[in-house]
């Protein structure tokens, strides 16, 4: 299957590349479902490639002459991702400097190719935290755009749960929605909710934010939640965040809480969720 993906992004270019797999020690996360490739261009194919994008496309490329190619999962392997609205959320991004640059995304083909963006910090203390909290500040003034279906979510999963008779499952899918609905209501706004370091590369100074499968117009309490448990981020620098600044600190820290808690409950059900594929 790579293979013929591969000759299709081949087609798509007019070249012959030399596609390798990404280091996993490097770039993938152990539970990582996607295919990732890179392959490097001569300067003349990089240059006729450039001229043939659109002019904002071109003026935020670069000069790495480097591509990477993601070959979508399956859709058991990626339980309740959309590549529809990734594909609305980075089209709608523009010229944002922490959205990657995408080059073309083939929903129908399975495959999204962008520029190269380098490679995520080793360790979580290596990161900028500034430039992280920045990117989620800057997501948290963005309110257009398709709106996430939290309901939807919940019902893919009650199906999955139900047809396979597992109690637990349903139990969680149930547990989950009332702690979504006891948090807070702080306004719409873009979220991720996928975030950990692994999605967050860096080349040179530039951080950019990838993998957008989970993303829409949402709650943003599960990225809230995600930079404390994932980024090692202080409660007072995320509750200084515009969506979450007009909670006092007894509401916010109860708050938080709560997310971890959503947040690590949907972790369990994505995983018990393609335990069916094997």
């Amino acid at each position: 299957m790579p293979i013929s993906v591969l000759e299709q992004v081949d087609r798509f270019l007019g070249l012959s590349l030399v596609w390798e797999p990404l280091d996993e020690v490097v770039y993938k996360k152990s539970d990582s479902t996607n295919q990732i490739f890179t392959a490097d261009l001569d300067a003349g194919d990089y240059m006729n490639l450039k001229r043939s994008l659109p002019l904002g496309v071109q003026q935020r490329l670069g000069d790495v002459q480097r591509l990477v190619l993601r070959i979508n999962a399956a859709r058991q392997s990626a339980f309740g991702a959309s590549r529809v609205v990734e594909s609305e959320i980075l089209t709608g991004l523009g010229s944002a400097s922490w959205a990657p640059v995408v080059i073309e995304n083939d929903l129908g083909g399975g495959w999204l190719l962008m520029a190269y963006h380098g490679s995520p910090e080793l360790m979580p203390s290596e990161l900028n935290l500034n430039a992280v909290l920045s990117i989620v500040e800057s997501m948290q003034q963005l309110s257009l755009g398709p709106v996430y279906s939290y309901e939807s979510l919940l019902v893919k999963y009650l199906d999955e749960f139900n047809g396979r008779g597992d109690q637990q499952g349903v139990d969680h899918v149930r547990w989950l929605d009332q702690l979504w609905r006891s948090l807070p209501d702080v306004g719409l706004c873009l979220v991720h909710q996928d975030l950990h370091p692994e999605n967050i590369l860096k080349l040179g100074s530039q951080y950019t934010l990838i993998d957008w499968e989970y993303s829409g117009i949402g709650n943003p309490w599960s990225d809230g939640a995600a930079l404390i448990a994932k980024f090692g981020c202080s409660l007072s620098e995320v509750h200084r965040l515009p969506r979450f600044k007009g909670l006092s600190e007894s509401e916010f820290e109860s708050a938080i809480k709560t997310a971890e808690e959503a947040n690590h409950l949907l972790e369990k059900m994505w995983f018990a969720a393609r335990e069916s594929e094997s």
